[in-house]
């Protein structure tokens, strides 16, 4: 399915699967999701909304043509909003033409990004900066998954979690901030080379079982 030319995308889920293929044209300056988020009430809950799902082998899910993700959904009551882009079981999922991911605005909240095996995709040529206010951006990687970022200049609020000799290349970044790096089982993390000093603020590194 060919769709376009869209000049928006609100709140606005995407499920691709069993080899079937997406393809959206135009020139799309920003995805939001803010209005995809739960509030149970007084009580405590955890909500899951996937936003783009691409799974299987053959599968595409083509949305280049987004040039920026707007996730910076308020708190909803006490409850926990995650919400989820995933590329599984050797889709292809292509994001390739976003520079900025802004993540939601309160703690325990999270957007988060996720591979789960070496021969899927997902693209983020593009990305250049990640940013959230007290949320979380995550990108999720298992089982020799790889996930190339050559443009990624600056992160903030973003967590990178890296198992089963799963691989990031990363650009030549300017700054990091209140982010975390937990690789796990032989993973690696990989920046181009430095041409000026990193700025690095609030940031945790927890490598083991061989990790890099």
């Amino acid at each position: 399915l060919n769709a376009g030319p869209l000049t928006t995308l609100t709140d606005v889920q995407f499920f691709v699967s069993g080899a079937s293929q997406f393809t959206e044209t135009g020139n799309t300056a920003t995805y939001s999701s803010k209005g995809l988020v739960t509030s149970g009430g007084s009580s405590t809950y955890t909500y899951t909304t996937n936003l783009f799902t691409a799974s299987d082998v053959g599968t595409l899910l083509d949305l280049s043509s987004i040039q920026s993700i707007d996730a910076s959904f308020a708190r909803q009551s006490n409850d926990y909003n995650h919400q989820e882009i995933a590329a599984s079981n050797r889709a292809t999922l292509d994001l390739s033409g976003v520079t900025r991911i802004t993540g939601p605005q309160a703690s325990n909240d999270w957007l988060r990004f996720s591979i789960n095996d070496s021969g899927t995709q997902l693209k983020l040529d593009a990305l250049r900066s990640t940013q959230a206010e007290a949320g979380t951006i995550r990108f999720d990687l298992n089982a020799g998954a790889r996930l190339d970022l050559p443009a990624l200049q600056s992160i903030d609020s973003t967590e990178f979690h890296l198992d089963g000799g799963s691989t990031v290349n990363a650009g030549a970044l300017a700054a990091i901030s209140d982010a975390s790096f937990e690789l796990k089982g032989s993973s690696r993390l990989t920046l181009q080379d430095q041409q000026q000093p990193v700025s690095i603020a609030n940031t945790h590194f927890d490598l083991s079982d061989g990790s890099s």
